[in-house]
């Protein structure tokens, strides 16, 4: 027990092999905690290309295109469809997340009001004159309308 306790008396700490400013142990090939689990996961993970994952350590953003992004990532996006039809770049929004109020930010937990236009608002904004809502009511009522009272017509009687 004694020559236990005078190695570890011996052994000084280190900073990481990665250079992160943490430190590292022997257990973990001079790694500290979180290097040695991006280690582990690039050594048992060979789909995955090393040049990336430095690239995103580095702090170098790549930009992906639709194709390459996760279908999770895809759906939370908004494409602006006049942008389209002229053949402009098309710049892509990510939606807020669906607890808070699109005007206040305030979280709105079990009481957010879902608007017709997509998005969550606070009891205060819920109404479509407090947010500056952009959805076309009248038209949709008139969609409505026709839909539910299809034009009803006889037959044309024939004259003998």
């Amino acid at each position: 027990m004694e020559q236990q306790s005078k190695n570890e008396d011996n052994v000084a700490p280190f900073l990481c092999r990665n250079n992160c400013g943490s430190f590292g142990s022997p257990a973990t090939n001079n790694f500290c905690s979180k290097c040695y689990k991006e280690y582990c996961f690039r050594n048992f993970n060979p789909s995955i290309d090393l040049r990336d994952k430095e690239n995103d350590e580095k702090g170098e953003e790549k930009e992906k295109s639709i194709g390459e992004m996760d279908e999770a990532q895809v759906t939370g996006l908004v494409v602006d469809p006049v942008n389209l039809s002229k053949g402009t770049p098309v710049q892509l929004d990510v939606k807020k997340p669906a607890n808070r109020c699109a005007v206040c930010n305030k979280k709105v937990r079990l009481m957010g009001f879902q608007c017709r236009c997509g998005n969550v608002f606070c009891s205060v904004h819920r109404y479509s004159d407090k947010h500056g809502c952009n959805f076309n009511y009248r038209e949709a009522g008139q969609d409505a309308i026709v839909k539910a009272n299809p034009i009803v017509k006889a037959d044309k009687i024939d004259k003998f």
